[in-house]
């Protein structure tokens, strides 16, 4: 179910009904309106030009649909049940962001497919890995959000857990919940939809326990992108402490304003507090590793987009565009960057004299762009 806003109404699925509903709440007579017939849906979600996208969880596809227009397009799936890059299995909550990519819950493949506007194919957000409780596994994942910084947040029926996952991340985190399902005050059973509020606290419908939990974010998840397999390694504020979770560390990074990222050993639950990055850090097994969000978010991305020419010294070799962008961000210098994905160079620019130009394998980004 979602609220339209604009004509007061709530678009409903009526999945026993197997229809799509508009409940108008306008006035002192409520009006139904049946918008699609013979259809099995779970997701509903409206985007800014008003398209209503809907999953058709029997038919493995997602329909886009213009409200009051009798066109309706299948915008993911619609190849049949199966796993393939075209194909869904069984979709059911969705998330469309401003570009018109829709992100959808693919059950019972255990990932979160994300569908680029006009894509015939999806790309693996989440998950993918098969059903399982490891930290890169999803297993049946229901609702899904997905914020401005690409952040997933997915609550994950199977194993009893809401979790987040950064974009390009290998693996997530979990934010609610454990690996085992129970009644207990930080357990769930079988969570199927979530909601957060404006202070930092989600609230979670615990399906198999017939209730809704609230619990509090403040410890700076939704703050911090993670790193995983990686450290940073000197400008440690302070003595190493001993914390015993990755969580427990970021919050210690969270509480203080001072510190810009932190890394955690798995191994021996030591946590250093960092006052900045300094280099782009290096692989370590051992290691996880999160950096403040708000440090570069004044670096705008744009992606399979290239600025060519005015680079800053050379090039270098960073793993991800995330780490690009870092090297951009602590040089005052450096007004813009492109990443390539291939060969995986970073040329930092000094500026930019033109608008650029669409490179299907780059990723570029400009310090106060306007938001594509």
């Amino acid at each position: 179910m979602l609220i339209d806003k604009e004509t007061d109404s709530l678009i409903i699925c009526d999945r026993g009904n197997r229809r799509v509903l508009r409940w108008s709440l306008s006035g002192n007579a409520t009006t139904v309106k049946i918008l699609l017939r013979k259809i099995f849906s779970f997701g509903i979600a409206l985007d800014d030009q008003r398209y209503l996208y809907i999953s058709d969880s029997a038919k493995h596809e997602v329909l886009r649909y213009k409200i009051g227009k009798l066109k309706v397009n299948v915008v993911a799936g619609g190849n049949g049940e199966g796993s393939a890059p075209n194909q869904l299995n069984w979709p059911t909550y969705l998330f469309v962001d401003r570009e018109q990519s829709v992100y959808v819950s693919d059950f019972r493949n255990h990932r979160v497919m994300k569908w680029k506007k006009d894509a015939k194919e999806g790309i693996v957000a989440a998950g993918g890995q098969g059903k399982g409780i490891a930290m890169r596994q999803l297993s049946n994942p229901r609702e899904l959000f997905v914020d401005r910084l690409g952040t997933i947040f997915v609550a994950v029926d199977g194993s009893h857990r809401v979790m987040h996952w950064p974009e390009e991340a290998t693996q997530g985190t979990v934010i609610v919940g454990t690996s085992r399902r129970g009644r207990k005050a930080n357990q769930l059973a079988c969570p199927w939809a979530f909601s957060f509020d404006q202070h930092g606290n989600i609230y979670v419908l615990d399906h198999n326990n017939y209730r809704v939990q609230r619990f509090s974010l403040s410890d700076g998840s939704s703050s911090f992108s993670t790193k995983e397999n990686w450290i940073y390694p000197g400008n440690d504020m302070g003595k190493a402490t001993i914390q015993t979770t990755y969580a427990k560390c970021r919050a210690e990074c969270f509480k203080d304003e001072r510190c810009k990222t932190f890394s955690w050993n798995q191994e021996t639950r030591s946590c250093s507090l960092k006052s900045t990055i300094g280099s782009g850090g290096e692989y370590d097994p051992n290691a996880q590793s999160g950096y403040r969000e708000e440090d570069d978010s004044e670096l705008v991305m744009k992606g399979n987009w290239i600025y060519p020419g005015n680079d800053l010294g050379e090039a270098t070799n960073q793993s991800t565009h995330a780490a690009c962008r870092i090297q951009c961000f602590k040089e005052e210098q450096c007004k813009a960057f492109s990443w390539n994905r291939k060969t995986r160079i970073c040329s930092l620019k000094s500026s930019i004299d033109s608008a650029g130009e669409y490179d299907p394998n780059a990723d570029s980004g400009q310090r106060g762009g306007k938001r594509e």
